[in-house]
């Protein structure tokens, strides 16, 4: 027989009669009362190794089995990982931190002077301009007047306007790439939502390859580097056509044809979002 001190065990945190190790109602583990630091780390190093830690299996299995966590979200297994949007956010933060912390982001434009060359004779040859193309008046206008104010520091703050606004943009960017992937999909029918979902965990896998690339530029030497990049992007392109291939379930003609075509509209609407982008950070500066 149970004891009175288990049976009317409560949750600490809503109260309610605890019948297990979670409570059944707000879904929190049971806690035992911390006496001593030991006590705190091992329930520190509980959270980052227990199995019910989702990140590790979520980010193995990212990496690894390219369609997997689509299916596994769309066949209702859900509670091993972690959700599409919340993996997405944690990992193109970590992804936008390391770009704007690197060096070679710092700037927007450098000036390799010559002997005598002053700082301002430079703005005035990049800010100098004669297009005559369409919005003529409105682009000479601003080259004349904000260009050199944003070249005042070698346009570094104008780098991070861009990277504080690109991850917004992106957040736009994947549902307008979803529109067309409904249009390549359209039979047999998905719901838009599922295009979404496979765009989101392919955008992940992709920031996830970059943050493994920029850490090992950092601790590796120039020859293992340059070779690790090269591993990258053939594991990406296999990576992303067996993705297609796993999620959409057709003959490998067709998703050769269909992943070329999604290549392409990633590639074109990749351009007009960096565009926007830097011509809304230029505005809003």
């Amino acid at each position: 027989m149970p004891s009175t001190e288990t049976a009317t065990a409560s949750c600490t945190n809503c109260a309610a009669v605890l019948r297990g190790e979670y409570c059944s109602e707000c879904g929190q583990r049971r806690f035992e009362p911390i006496h001593s630091v030991w006590h705190l780390l091992r329930d520190a190093a509980e959270d980052l190794t227990h199995t019910d830690s989702r990140i590790w299996q979520t980010l193995a299995s990212l990496a690894a089995r390219p369609g997997f966590l689509v299916r596994e979200y769309l066949c209702g297994r859900r509670a091993r990982y972690l959700p599409p949007f919340r993996l997405y956010l944690i990992l193109s933060i970590v992804f936008f931190a390391l770009a704007t912390a690197s060096p070679e982001h710092a700037y927007v434009v450098h000036f390799d002077r010559a002997e005598g060359q002053t700082a301002s004779l430079d703005k005035e040859h990049v800010c100098h301009s004669d297009y005559q193309g369409p919005g003529a008046h409105i682009i000479q206008e601003f080259m004349r007047e904000r260009c050199p104010a944003l070249l005042s520091d070698g346009g570094k703050s104008l780098a991070l306007a861009y990277m504080h606004n690109l991850p917004r943009a992106m957040f736009l960017f994947l549902p307008l790439l979803a529109l067309f992937m409904k249009a390549m999909y359209w039979r047999p029918r998905r719901y838009y939502a599922e295009h979404w979902l496979f765009l989101l965990y392919l955008q992940s896998f992709v920031f996830l390859l970059f943050i493994i690339g920029m850490i090992a530029a950092r601790v590796l030497p120039a020859r293992l580097d340059s070779w690790l990049t090269l591993a990258l992007w053939l594991y990406a392109i296999y990576y992303l056509f067996t993705s297609v291939r796993r999620t959409y379930a057709q003959s490998r003609a067709w998703t050769a044809l269909k992943f070329a075509l999604l290549c392409a509209a990633y590639l074109v609407c990749g351009l007009v979002m960096v565009t926007l982008t830097t011509l809304y950070s230029l505005i809003m500066m």
